[in-house]
């Protein structure tokens, strides 16, 4: 992006705290208006027995999936401190993200982690891992697949198809934020939708997007007739239009701050011609 091109462009990112500054740096660089309002709160699981089992039974399974970098940085991290992955354990992630933080804490390449854009599947997401070679032949293979509460069903419920013993592990937690500064997030962000024609919003998860509108309360409905959302996959949009928002989406490369912030500044762009 050149210096200036988002001159004028208001930009509300909704990743979590800890995660969001990438991104904002990247607006701001651009001369955006950064308007950081986190819809998700990342804490650890109360609970790590799951873990706890799984480090126990690591030798038994062939592919642990991680989901996301939370699930890196919540689960591989506290395997680790116990122990080593064993050799005949491959290491999966849906996306670059996720393979940048397993290998800075395995330092070594991932085994298995989609190396391109899919158009088709419509980004880094479980489609396009799921049409790796590594995940085509698992009969009778176990897998564990670690991420937050919640979450989709679709590739523990695919790999199940394809015969693979599947377990799901949550490692950390997703809830919306309770934070004492919320309402005034919340107030801040509502005193700027008379810029709403110039403004979008970043999505990166449903639960992200159901949490925007939460959080907005009787605002929700301005905002779902006016905002501009920029998303991560194909996924988002036809919920996004479920959740009746008029405007059609549009979808980033990849989830990445860099494909976010490339998205934004092409949709200022075309706005402005």
């Amino acid at each position: 992006m050149k210096n200036n091109s988002l001159q004028g462009c208001s930009v509300v990112v909704t990743r979590p705290s800890a995660q969001a500054q990438g991104l904002a740096e990247l607006i701001e660089n651009a001369g955006g208006n950064v308007i950081l309002f986190p819809v998700l709160k990342i804490t650890p699981i109360d609970d790590n027995s799951e873990l706890d089992t799984l480090i126990h039974e690591i030798e038994q399974y062939s592919i642990l999936i991680f989901i996301s970098p939370n699930a890196v940085n919540f689960g591989l991290s506290y395997i680790l401190k116990q122990r080593q992955i064993p050799d005949n354990c491959k290491i999966a992630t849906v996306g670059k993200g996720s393979a940048r933080c397993a290998k800075e804490l395995l330092k070594r390449d991932i085994d298995i982690v989609p190396e391109a854009f899919d158009g088709q599947s419509g980004g880094y997401n479980s489609e396009s891992l799921l049409s790796l070679p590594a995940l085509k032949n698992v009969a009778n293979h176990k897998i564990a697949i670690l991420r937050g509460n919640g979450g989709r069903k679709m590739l523990g419920d695919t790999l199940r198809d394809r015969a693979a013993q599947v377990r799901y592990i949550n490692t950390y937690q997703r809830t919306i934020p309770d934070d004492e500064q919320l309402e005034n997030r919340i107030q801040k962000l509502i005193t700027h939708v008379k810029n709403i024609d110039s403004m979008c919003v970043t999505i990166t998860s449903e639960a992200s997007l159901t949490n925007f509108l939460t959080l907005l309360g009787t605002h929700a409905a301005t905002w779902l007739n006016n905002s501009q959302l920029i998303v991560i996959n194909e996924r988002l949009v036809s919920i996004a239009q479920q959740l009746g928002f008029k405007k059609q989406a549009i979808v980033a490369l990849n989830a990445s701050d860099q494909a976010l912030a490339d998205s934004v500044a092409n949709w200022y762009s075309n706005k402005a011609k």
